[in-house]
């Protein structure tokens, strides 16, 4: 029971941490660590009707610290609840958070890289070029740009570092070089661009093997549906003298509330058994 106390205090410490946050970290580790999952899993396309995956990856992050503070009665209530799922519901909330960034991602990730590549190309090659005769004059560090030259760093790589040489140095160098400084800035902003285009895409990559996009993120909205519902069956049984399970863990579908009956109106008769 001890050990079981401190994973769900160490789960309560994580998603305290998210609490409040906005748009939720660690999604990418999240992602990989349920991978074997999102393979065999499948998509109950009744399960998932009518709902909005970041609402739901909303309500459930928000609903976590309560639920783990739930958990020592869980597991003494109801030894045989798998209780795995509760400590595993952040990682399926923030795949899901993932899966949904991905999807999106999908749709014109293809023509991000190419541009980019063209533009810094371009200016890796120009700030170079001006750099040797400053760094001849001790006006640049010369150390530095030969290993941004020399190294095997990708070209994204080498323009960020371009940017921080230039732009550290540019009391020195400013009127003493056709580089502006503008490009400089440039060069940091599209080297950290072009680093993320270039992960997007090789996680994209990665993502086809899992299947189609919007079936992965199904099937990781699924995941997290599976194991929410059932920490609320849990709750609900350990909480029902309180009544308060809407309050700490609240569904994430909305119940349709049923027409009332007119005045007078009968409850039909169920329908006669048939006979084999």
């Amino acid at each position: 029971m001890i050990e079981a106390e401190t994973k769900g205090e160490r789960v309560a410490a994580k998603a305290t941490k998210k609490k409040g946050s906005g748009v939720p970290t660690g999604t990418g580790e999240a992602f990989a660590r349920l991978e074997k999952q999102l393979v065999t899993a499948s998509v109950d396309a009744e399960t998932l009707a009518g709902l909005d995956l970041s609402s739901a990856v909303t309500t459930v992050l928000a609903a976590l610290p309560a639920l783990v503070e739930q958990r020592a009665a869980i597991v003494a209530a109801l030894p045989k609840h798998p209780i795995a799922l509760l400590d595993g519901l952040e990682d399926r909330a923030l795949a899901a958070w993932h899966a949904n960034l991905l999807a999106v991602h999908a749709q014109g990730a293809k023509t991000e890289v190419a541009p980019l590549e063209i533009e810094g190309k371009r200016l890796r090659e120009d700030l170079l070029i001006a750099a040797e005769p400053l760094a001849h004059r001790d006006l640049l560090d010369r150390a530095k740009l030969t290993d941004i030259r020399l190294g095997d760093a990708s070209m994204a790589a080498d323009l960020v570092a371009l940017g921080e040489l230039y732009l550290t140095g540019w009391a020195k160098i400013a009127g003493k070089t056709p580089v502006e400084k503008k490009e400089a800035e440039r060069a940091s902003k599209l080297g950290a661009e072009l680093l993320l285009a270039i992960a997007t895409q090789e996680q994209l990559v990665h993502l086809a093997e899992l299947g189609d996009p919007d079936e992965v993120k199904a099937k990781a909205l699924g995941l997290l549906v599976e194991a929410y519902d059932a920490c609320r069956q849990a709750l609900a049984y350990v909480r029902w003298n309180e009544g308060d399970l809407e309050t700490i863990a609240p569904a994430l579908k909305k119940k349709v509330a049923r027409a009332k009956k007119t005045p007078g109106e009968e409850t039909p008769p169920p329908p006669p058994a048939v006979e084999n």
